[in-house]
């Protein structure tokens, strides 16, 4: 790898290696470059069983031998090894790939990283990846649902964000807390939500007897106004 600094002028930035396992694996027969500039050496027969997508990519006939550019400055050869480019960050990439090697997984996800991972999980079709990262969701999504809810609805996951609406029956609605948040988001976002809200206590009101118009609910059933 090129370890020379460009020049500062030249708008580019130098790779940084990923940590270990992934920095100096000299097992490694493909490069993962994230868009934060960041190579993860990986073994194509780790990523190829975890993904149907890059099995495919890794089942194309290879460039020959006499026909790679192997210039330090080429990104497209980094030690002879050939590099990808992948249009995720390293955070994302190295949480993937924990769930593809057998190491040790995260125990804490911060709710947009857990979400960027499921959706890469997604796009490049690791359906095991896909489905520990979404065991994970749900159980962050009791503790912190409304953050949940949001970026949901940002990635437009019906099943998530319905998940999260519900958990979110749980917790006092609380719009000052929420502010910080909704800012980066569509009103739209936060309009389904209390629409949300409103169905779900009425239909659990009809459920129990209640008589939305006289206040009037079942006997030894103590009764609320919301509003």
């Amino acid at each position: 790898m090129n370890t020379n600094p460009l020049p500062t002028d030249s708008g580019l930035v130098k790779t940084k290696p990923a940590p270990a396992p992934w920095d100096l694996s000299s097992k490694a027969d493909a490069i993962l470059r994230t868009t934060d500039k960041v190579d993860f050496r990986i073994r194509k027969a780790i990523l190829a069983a975890a993904s149907d997508v890059f099995d495919g990519m890794f089942s194309l006939p290879e460039i020959p031998e006499n026909r790679k550019r192997k210039e330090p400055e080429n990104d497209e050869y980094v030690d002879d090894i050939p590099v990808i480019l992948v249009e995720e960050g390293s955070d994302t990439v190295e949480i993937i790939l924990r769930y593809c090697y057998p190491i040790p997984k995260p125990n804490h996800f911060e709710p947009q990283a857990l979400c960027d991972a499921l959706a890469a999980s997604r796009k490049y079709l690791m359906e095991y990846v896909e489905g520990e990262l979404l065991k994970q969701f749900k159980l962050d999504a009791e503790q912190n649902p409304f953050l949940f809810y949001i970026i949901a609805s940002k990635f437009v996951w019906d099943t998530e964000t319905v998940f999260a609406a519900k958990a979110c029956l749980l917790e006092e609605f609380d719009p000052p807390y929420l502010s910080p948040i909704m800012d980066e988001f569509p009103a739209s976002i936060l309009s389904r939500l209390l629409l949300f809200r409103q169905s779900s206590i009425a239909a659990a009101l009809k459920a129990v007897g209640f008589d939305e118009q006289t206040k009037v609910g079942p006997p030894m059933v103590k009764t609320y106004t919301f509003g």
